[in-house]
């Protein structure tokens, strides 16, 4: 995660720094739960009572916080007045990259979804999934106008006074050293200098981060909203290349230079395909939605006198990941074997992950779920092969709950609860 703030950090004192602890920590515990009152606020944080209610004052006049009647109480005396998050007193625009274009989703601070369209631009262009041409990852400047264009033309409930950030999420790795986003399955790319440009075009910060890390946070979050805590997590994601977004001590893991989790650049074959980052074998080289798509359709052509795929398939342009939940369940040998392939070599990244974080808890996501029930059985039956395994015993796998927009809700959460400031 990266944060491109609209003007240079201003010196802060002590005592402002513990000011905006003490506000946060107020605003966020309103945010958990659906009300409160000041009286549980002081009872929680254990603040003084005066503390709180200037803090309180303060987030009400900036329309962050409102109340909302009240509540009850075992005391006698005047009831409780309970506090709610004031959802459309900020709003926090979502630019979410991928290989196919730009989904633009608008929320409030309580995480609705406002407004939200997709604008097509498809990374082949650049070279795409199979290519070797070696070409440069584009500057970013296309993706970034895009971006703007959403942002100026195209939003229509944007009230720019209520924008706190503008947050991107995206499929690949920030290098430092080359001051990019790099996304390698994609082969594009967006370097820093376009991200600021982008920033002083729309005069607002920028906050950016990748799509699996973004993406377990939100799973942490629904999880926890579902009443199950979760302090440790991996979210494998599994979309046009792999990821690994880990949640350790209920903070997202994201290494020294922010590439922790980068599970799609473990080779699983030493002698294999040629991946863009210069390893071979790498997993998603095997094991993505658009490959197994590709592949898939190819295995179905050579074998188009099955007579349990011709009495249900009429053209190979209709193939997608639920056909090949369908063929599954309807038992066609050739798409069992090959979702039983596919499990493998998914499960091989799967056991080194588990193996080098030790966390037990993993969760697909990123579209390989729309693979359905069949194949999570058959990842559950590797787990079950390999049960000898002390370094894998009791690894639960389940699909994700956080929906198709995990990562923008994930971003959007994280910004809300770890980088929004209110009194600085």
């Amino acid at each position: 995660m990266r944060f491109l703030p609209e003007q240079p950090n201003r010196k802060i004192g002590s005592q402002q720094v513990i000011k905006e602890d003490n506000i946060k920590l107020l605003f966020n515990l309103v945010r958990q739960n659906e009300e409160i009152s000041r009286a549980e606020l002081v009872r929680i944080t254990k603040l003084s009572p005066t503390t709180v209610s200037t803090l309180v004052d303060e987030l009400l006049q900036e329309n962050l916080l409102m109340e909302s009647g009240f509540g009850t109480s075992d005391m006698p005396g005047r009831k409780p007045i309970n506090l709610r998050i004031r959802a459309e007193g900020r709003q926090i625009p979502v630019f979410s990259l991928s290989r196919w274009g730009v989904t633009y989703t608008l929320y409030d601070l309580n995480s609705n979804e406002i407004e939200t369209c997709f604008v097509e631009h498809l990374s082949d262009q650049y070279g795409g999934f199979d290519s070797l041409s070696g070409l440069d990852p584009d500057s970013g400047d296309d993706y970034c106008n895009i971006i703007y264009d959403i942002f100026v033309n195209k939003a229509k409930h944007i009230d720019y006074d209520k924008v706190v950030a503008v947050c991107i999420t995206y499929p690949g790795l920030y290098l430092e050293k080359e001051q990019m986003l790099s996304y390698s399955a994609m082969r594009a790319g967006i370097k820093l200098d376009a991200l600021k440009r982008l920033r002083k075009r729309l005069s607002l910060p920028l906050f950016f981060g990748n799509s699996s890390m973004c993406l377990a946070y939100a799973e942490k979050n629904t999880l926890a909203r579902m009443g199950k805590m979760v302090n440790d997590l991996i979210y494998i994601n599994v979309t046009d290349g792999v990821g690994a977004g880990i949640v350790y001590k209920n903070q997202v893991m994201m290494g020294s230079d922010s590439s922790a989790g980068e599970i799609g650049h473990v080779s699983i074959d030493y002698r294999g395909k040629l991946c863009p980052c210069g390893n071979r074998g790498c997993l998603e080289q095997y094991v993505n939605t658009h490959v197994i798509v590709k592949t898939a359709r190819k295995l179905i052509e050579e074998n188009k006198d099955d007579e349990i795929l011709a009495s249900f398939l009429e053209h190979y342009e209709d193939v997608t990941l639920e056909f090949l939940a369908k063929a599954y369940e309807k038992g066609v040998p050739v798409i069992r074997q090959y979702l039983q392939d596919i499990a493998r070599m998914l499960y091989a990244g799967i056991n080194n992950i588990v193996c080098i974080t030790g966390i037990k808890q993993v969760v697909l996501g990123g579209g390989i779920e729309r693979l359905g029930p069949g194949f999570l059985s058959e990842l559950l039956l590797q787990a079950e092969d390999n049960g000898n395994s002390f370094l894998m015993k009791d690894v639960s796998i389940s699909y994700a709950t956080s929906g198709e927009k995990g990562d923008s809700i994930g971003i959007t959460e994280y910004f809300i609860e770890n980088v929004f400031t209110i009194s600085l």
